[in-house]
């Protein structure tokens, strides 16, 4: 094994070709290399290579000779077709013989020009990811009609094999996904990264081993429908589960979403072994769709960004935790069954109520110069403080309020225990009802 990961090598020697029994040869993010040696492809027992994130310019032909690879991360395709022994990126054909791949990415996408499937005959083939690189975001501009059909072209056939497990679509640009999406059955691990043009999600829901579901960066996408559950037609009992294994559900830096939503005609049967979901940097998104707020199988909701949402009420699942960070939220309300919440930068929130199983209350928000205005009322509901816990990060200011003696000690001392500090815990009061103690270092 040749670990070179993340060093600041400009040139790999030439000896290095010549160790016949090298097996593995990492030479990911390697900012200062620029050129693979034309003798890496006698390297005859090479299992892995590494190339991930190395700003290459030119790579020898002939990778396709190394028949062992069963690891590839970083191959960059070529533009045009091969005119000598050295090119900017490999051609999509030879991967063909390369037949005990079990990890492949593929970076620039975009140069790719392709005829046929060069993926699906990949039997072992376990994780895939497929890359491009045009700009994206506010450094560059969304790409013309022509870029887009060609991408898409060029992922239609890129197929993979029935056996996949892991995929990643990092900066596809066509306006709609590939149609193989929702026909891999063995795929438990997908992330659709900066897939800027797309307008509509695929439609996945019937993928009956997908566990993790992570959606970043689709600007364009303005509306989440029913046709992001899949083939459903109808909500009758002999309907099959709707992601029946997902597990973690991640959405983030969806610039232009704004709606969420289900019709009736979408069974009540989805989402049975979801545990957690995120929702982060999503400033237009207006509500949680009723649906999604009766998942008996949730445990764990993490809100952050989302500056559409006003209330946050009639969760009825069994949460363990829920998060809201940096949200312009100003209720919080019958959430009955969640034991920790945890509200991070709550400037804007004005009333908590009906948290009935509620045990832990996490506070952290260095703006305010008091306690929270709705935190009195929020006590008096709940007649047995003694199970409440409150772990409070605030300002220097805000802690010497919650001493003893202080204007907010009457408050204060309610909870069956509290820590109060600041962010860099300089600063510390700790309270306990029972048995009663108290320590501060001010």
């Amino acid at each position: 094994m040749l670990d070179l990961d993340h060093t600041s090598i400009s040139m790999l020697p030439n000896s290095v070709c010549s160790l016949s029994s090298l097996q593995i040869l990492h030479l990911q993010n390697c900012q200062s290399l620029q050129v693979l040696p034309q003798g890496i492809t006698q390297l005859n027992n090479l299992r892995c290579l590494g190339l991930r994130d190395t700003p290459l310019v030119s790579v020898p032909r002939g990778i396709s000779r190394l028949k062992f690879l069963n690891e590839v991360k970083g191959f960059i395709v070529a533009g045009e077709q091969y005119s000598g022994d050295m090119h900017s990126g490999w051609q999509l054909d030879e991967l063909e013989p390369l037949t005990q791949l079990r990890c492949l990415r593929l970076d620039k996408l975009e140069n790719a020009r392709i005829q046929s499937s060069v993926l699906a005959g990949k039997c072992y083939l376990k994780t895939l990811q497929l890359a491009c690189t045009l700009p994206i975001g506010g450094s560059g501009h969304l790409p013309g009609e022509d870029d887009c059909r060609n991408i898409e072209e060029t992922f239609d056939k890129l197929e993979p094999p029935q056996c996949l497990e892991y995929l990643f679509l990092l900066r596809f640009f066509g306006r709609s996904f590939p149609s193989w999406l929702e026909n891999l059955s063995y795929l438990t691990y997908l992330i659709l990264e900066n897939c800027i043009s797309c307008l509509y999600l695929p439609p996945l829901g019937q993928l009956q081993h997908l566990k993790c579901l992570r959606i970043m960066g689709a600007h364009s996408i303005v509306s989440i429908g029913p046709e992001f559950m899949g083939n459903v037609i109808s909500s009758t009992s002999n309907m099959p589960w709707c992601f029946p294994k997902l597990e973690l559900l991640r959405i983030e830096e969806m610039a232009n979403w704004e709606e969420w939503s289900f019709t009736d005609q979408v069974p009540e049967k989805f989402f049975p072994s979801l545990l957690k979901i995120d929702i982060i940097n999503c400033p237009k998104l207006k509500a949680l769709p009723d649906q999604v707020k009766h998942i008996s199988s949730l445990e764990e909701l993490y809100i952050s960004g989302l500056q559409g949402i006003s209330e946050i009420e009639n969760l009825t699942s069994h949460f363990e935790w829920i998060c809201i960070r940096n949200s312009s939220c100003e209720k919080i309300s019958n959430i009955p069954r969640v034991q920790h919440l945890s509200l991070i930068g709550f400037s804007a929130l004005r009333c908590v109520e009906n948290l009935d199983a509620l045990q832990i209350l996490y506070l952290k928000d260095e703006t305010v110069d008091h306690l929270p205005e709705w935190l009195p009322s929020f006590l008096n509901q709940h007649h047995n403080n003694d199970n409440i816990k409150l772990y409070f990060v605030c300002s220097m200011e805000v802690l010497q309020r919650c001493l003893l003696g202080g204007l907010d000690w009457p408050i204060i001392e309610q909870f069956s225990h509290i820590r109060a500090f600041t962010n860099d815990n300089s600063a510390f009061m700790e309270y306990q009802k029972q048995p009663y103690s108290y320590h501060t270092n001010l």
